[in-house]
């Protein structure tokens, strides 16, 4: 896997991340740095790395002259990007444990997939950008100049080989001029070569030792032979940061995406300083007492465990077989994301490789995918700073349904609850609702189209809101369908006095008959909503006679688990007047102006100043761990459904160990 870590400044990296650059990258009992890319050969940078050059690539400067090669450019933001790959726990521990000859085999292969790795980042994301007519284009460069380290322990001093790949944020581009790359290909297509890593590792050790290699799991698998026991033993960090869950009460998410930013506050929180004492050579006595604890007996046990000459040859996945798996609805490339790029089909194709084909193979076979009548490919967008993206032909049909029904609906009037009901509904709310709140009663139960919208950002009370509304339907005899996403979510809206339910249960009571007449499905968290859910939903309230739908939540807010977007085709019918919406303007959660404000650049999209708001007054304002998760579930919009004439939608790591 690669993890990605920018470097903000060159002092940043000297100190705060390293306490120096030798003293860490460079550290005691380890291997000296090596140079590595196209541009560090150009650059008379090869063979092991001196700290001085690297410094002062990092700091844009020519390491020959000291010339500023970044003169007359703004300042970069980012000076450097640390992109680690880290080698599966199994490969880890054969070569703690396995021979000499079998250790030094596994060494080796770490390199050369590092190498591969690099290579293939570098000829698709050694990019920069350049302006012309007042339009910013990717061009190409000379290539990366990266100063790799390979490390073998973790912070915690377990076996853990892995190479931090240092990239200066400095690059030539093809007209001559040097210049901050473009950040964005690397980021797309980091995970691809994480996955390349991967395969070429498990390539060259199933070849050379004869291992095989459980299920995939996340872009990685681990050897057969070893048990989970013995993995986690050696896995200290993965279990301290589980551990910090559990205390924390952090056991159950909503979404991939929400376990994803628990993990990275239990990594900082329990992030200890590197023990640069902790060298392999003096752990090797602490090692060899916790193998014996799970039954691991160093050397030639362990080559038997393991290496045993399993197999010898990979069997390599047919293309349809390959394909049908890329299109699968529930596990394939569109089971989680309405679209994908080129780096997602390769990050798919090497995963499920398990070493049987080398990286040109498995690149041609994604360029043969995205090429065939399995998928379409998508409208770019206006400013085409995202690469080319695809959809499958199966998600296309799903959404072109979706829209049909919803078009339907938008166009049938629906019946609007009787004035003097709203009214009774308004004044008889547990809580007394805010301007804004009575407005959205209003709309949802007012005259215009069978489709409403009720935009609201977490906090601003939209429950309260919405609970007036059902009731005064409910007064007006209609029958009240509440559903949503998750059960979190239901038990929220059932304390307010709502029947609600997830669409799961909604679905199983779908196949068993019909919506009756004049029934209203209330929608809440409808940015939570998969395609494929909402097309059963839409499809079932096209064929009832009457029938309303209020759909409450707001672009910004968490996205749906699976394939989603509804919400972002419902905005753009109401900013066009298509349909009946009002927007809840007053924020009843947050009750200071720091927390108001960390909270609207959040949903703005820009987490950085957001993170910044609430370091700043951290020291002045106690948060409740209720406000902590509820801020988590505001983030900018990443999915989205097909708006006309093309689709919008898109995509979410592990960390460092050591």
């Amino acid at each position: 896997m690669l993890t990605l870590t920018k470097l903000k400044g060159a002092e940043y990296l000297l100190t705060a991340v390293a306490e120096g650059l030798e003293d860490y990258y460079m550290g005691i009992g380890e291997a000296p740095g090596v140079w590595h890319g196209r541009w560090a050969a150009t650059l008379d940078l090869q063979g092991v790395v001196e700290a001085e050059h690297l410094r002062a690539l990092v700091n844009g400067l020519d390491h020959r002259s000291g010339e500023d090669l970044l003169a007359g450019h703004r300042e970069r933001k980012v000076a450097a990007i640390d992109a680690t790959l880290s080698a599966p726990k199994s490969a880890s521990l054969l070569w703690a444990f396995g021979s000499e000859q079998v250790s030094t085999t596994v060494a080796l292969a770490v390199v050369e997939a590092t190498e591969v790795a690099l290579g293939f980042l570098e000829d698709h994301a050694a990019l920069a950008r350049r302006q012309h007519g007042g339009i910013r284009r990717q061009v190409g460069t000379d290539g990366f100049a990266v100063a790799t380290f390979a490390h073998r322990t973790s912070r915690l001093g377990d076996p853990q080989l892995h190479t931090h790949c240092l990239i200066p944020n400095l690059v030539r581009r093809d007209d001559g001029v040097y210049v901050a790359f473009d950040a964005n290909p690397i980021h797309i297509w980091a995970k691809a070569a994480g996955t390349v890593f991967q395969n070429h590792l498990q390539r060259i050790l199933t070849k050379s030792l004869g291992v095989a290699w459980g299920p995939e799991r996340n872009g990685t698998r681990e050897m057969v032979g070893f048990s989970e026991e013995q993995l986690r033993a050696f896995s200290k960090r993965t279990s301290a940061i589980e551990a910090r869950l559990e205390a924390e009460g952090e056991l159950a998410f909503d979404s991939p995406a929400e376990r994803m930013r628990a993990d990275d506050r239990a990594s900082l929180a329990t992030r200890p300083d590197k023990d640069k004492a902790l060298t392999p050579e003096r752990l090797r006595q602490r090692w060899a007492t916790q193998a014996a604890e799970v039954g691991l007996v160093p050397g030639s046990g362990v080559d038997d465990l393991v290496v045993a000459g399993r197999i010898s040859l990979l069997d390599v996945p047919d293309d349809a077989e390959v394909f049908e798996a890329l299109v699968d609805p529930t596990t394939g490339l569109c089971a989680l994301q309405s679209r994908f790029c080129e780096a997602q089909v390769v990050e798919r194709i090497a995963a499920m490789s398990a070493g049987a084909m080398d990286t040109t193979e498995i690149a041609a076979m994604a360029k043969e995918f995205v090429a065939s009548e399995a998928v379409v490919r998508l409208v770019p967008d206006a400013a085409r700073r995202r690469p080319p993206e695809w959809s499958t032909v199966e998600l296309r049909a799903v959404e072109d349904r979706l829209l049909g029904h919803l078009a339907s609906l938008v166009t049938s009037p629906g019946a609007a609850v009787d004035q003097a009901l709203i009214e009774a509904a308004i004044a008889s709310s547990p809580k007394t609702l805010g301007d804004d709140q009575a407005e959205a009663v209003a709309v949802l139960c007012g005259n215009g189209p069978a489709v409403r919208l009720l935009i609201a950002p977490a906090g601003y009370g939209k429950t309260t809101a919405l609970s007036a509304a059902v009731s005064a339907a409910q007064a007006a005899g209609r029958l009240v369908v509440v559903v949503a996403p998750t059960h979190k979510a239901v038990a929220e809206l059932r304390a307010a006095g709502m029947e609600a339910q997830t669409l799961a249960r909604l679905r199983r009571h779908l196949g068993e008959g019909r919506l009756a007449p004049a029934t209203t499905v209330v929608v809440d968290e409808v940015s939570q909503f998969a395609t494929r859910d909402a097309a059963v939903l839409m499809e079932s309230l096209a064929g009832c006679p009457g029938a309303q739908l209020w759909c409450i939540g707001d672009a910004r807010q968490a996205q749906s688990v699976a394939a989603g977007g509804l919400v972002v085709e419902l905005e753009a019918l109401a900013s066009r007047g298509d349909i009946a919406a009002t927007t809840l303007s007053v924020n009843r959660r947050q009750a200071h102006p720091a927390e108001r404000a960390a909270l609207a650049a959040f949903r703005a999209g820009d987490v950085e100043a957001s993170q910044a708001i609430s370091a700043d007054s951290r020291a002045g304002i106690s948060t409740p761990i209720g406000g902590r998760t509820r801020s988590g579930e505001c983030v900018p919009p990443t999915r989205g459904l097909r708006l006309r004439g093309g689709r919008l939608g898109g995509g979410p790591g592990s960390r460092c160990a050591c």
